[in-house]
């Protein structure tokens, strides 16, 4: 009995495959003569990386490369107006009446800032005041006889078929066309990083921002960045300071009307602290911002990327396609009679 019963206990040499053993097994065996095939046409793979490395040389000849200069900038200090109000404790009835309020503003010169830096309002200055636009649009600009070139073929029935449509069209770049070309390549961007807080004077609920022009020359993107910062800030000083000139004058007036020797020591006080006030908004380089970090163009251009990048793509790129045409051609005998061109050795 015991013999039977030996004869009929499995051996586990003779042990039958599991459906996943024979899966795997397929598969390790589909990658060995996948391997093998690609070692036999290793030229294949040199013939591929040439042709990447040809298509890489040409795409940086042919790209003109483009540069962007990127600035941060950060909330003012208080306000200097708020500082004095508070310092001289000057809540008077009169005092209320030409300053307004209690002596505390509730606008943000940054907060101005932010939504002015994107208005039509600052495309017109930029276009009267700075004349940005043949700094923008120098290819259509002469600069021999200061005037804007004519458009060429395309450009003039693209106009006429405007005007057909009813369309008002200006052949010339404005300030509709500046807007179109900030919203393609200037951004602004939230920027609450440990540095610009540890930099700049005082932390704001609002953060800081980082402004990024993008430009095909690198120091044209730093001086129309420059310039968009700077013409901002103007606009916004310029209105500060009509106010506070005309509460000067306005002041002044009272003073010659006013009898009442409290009254008249207050509005004294008021016009004192206007007329520092005025002061400090001409000196100062800036009102409304502080700048963290100046506009800054990297000489590395933004666009194409580093060479070496797009050499080290090239080459996984070429290894891909390599080890991917193997793999189909030791299945599919098509692809392995194209490929077979490049074998070591041909088969007979």
């Amino acid at each position: 009995m015991q013999t039977d019963h030996m004869a009929h206990t499995p051996d586990a040499s003779t042990k039958t495959a599991t459906p996943g053993d024979a899966e795997w097994n397929g598969i390790a065996q589909y990658g060995r003569e996948t391997i093998a095939l690609a070692k036999q046409h290793v030229l294949l793979f040199f013939v591929l990386l040439f042709v990447m490395l040809s298509f890489t040389v040409f795409y940086y000849v042919v790209t003109k490369p483009t540069y962007t200069a990127s600035a941060v900038i950060g909330p003012p200090n208080p306000s200097p107006l708020n500082a004095m109000m508070s310092s001289t404790g000057l809540y008077s009835t009169i005092a209320r009446k030409v300053i307004g309020g209690t002596g505390s503003s509730s606008n943000s010169p940054f907060e101005e800032y932010q939504q002015l830096i994107q208005s039509s309002r600052l495309l017109s200055a930029l276009v009267e005041q700075d004349k940005i636009l043949p700094i923008v649009f120098y290819k259509n600009w002469d600069g021999q006889t200061h005037r804007w070139r004519a458009p060429g073929p395309v450009g003039t029935a693209r106009l006429a078929l405007l005007r057909l449509m009813n369309r008002s069209v200006d052949p010339n770049p404005n300030d509709v066309t500046l807007g179109k070309y900030l919203d393609k390549n200037l951004t602004i961007e939230q920027s609450d990083s440990p540095a610009a807080s540890k930099t700049a004077l005082v932390s704001n609920s609002t953060g800081y921002l980082t402004l990024s022009l993008t430009c095909d020359d690198r120091e044209t993107a730093e001086k129309l960045l420059d310039i968009i910062l700077r013409r901002t800030d103007e606009i916004i000083r310029q209105e500060q300071l009509n106010d506070v000139e005309a509460r000067i004058s306005y002041i002044k007036g009272e003073l010659l009307n006013t009898t009442q020797a409290e009254q008249k020591e207050s509005l004294i006080q008021i016009l004192t602290s206007q007329e520092e006030l005025k002061v400090m908004m001409v000196a100062d380089k800036r009102f409304s911002y502080v700048l963290v970090s100046p506009p800054y163009a990297s000489m590395q251009p933004t666009k194409p990327g580093r060479p070496s990048k797009a050499f080290v793509l090239a080459l996984f790129l070429s290894l891909g396609v390599w080890m991917g045409l193997a793999g189909v051609a030791t299945v599919n005998p098509t692809v392995r009679r194209a490929i077979d061109f490049f074998a070591l050795h041909r088969r007979a």
